[in-house]
């Protein structure tokens, strides 16, 4: 899988999961604000993929979304809704 592609994927499996959230009331509009200070993981992903050529893995790739859907979640429904 190249890079690109996976990096799209991701960002629209996390805005969908982010807008999911948002809609039924487990987060609020800020949290979306605060995953774009995320934005570093993106050279790590491509960082990653130069080892392998610009290849990502599936392995890999299944792997880092799953870590990402359940990471977002996870930060969505443990952190405190803002007053």
């Amino acid at each position: 899988m190249r890079p690109w592609v996976f990096l799209l994927a991701l960002f629209l499996i996390l805005c969908g999961i982010v807008l999911f959230l948002i809609n039924l009331g487990y987060a609020s509009p800020q949290f979306g604000r605060e995953l774009l200070r995320l934005w570093p993981l993106i050279l790590i992903v491509i960082g990653l993929s130069l080892f392998w050529g610009g290849v990502i893995p599936r392995a890999l790739a299944f792997g880092l979304t799953l870590a990402l859907v359940f990471g977002v979640a996870a930060l969505a429904i443990f952190l405190p809704l803002p007053l």
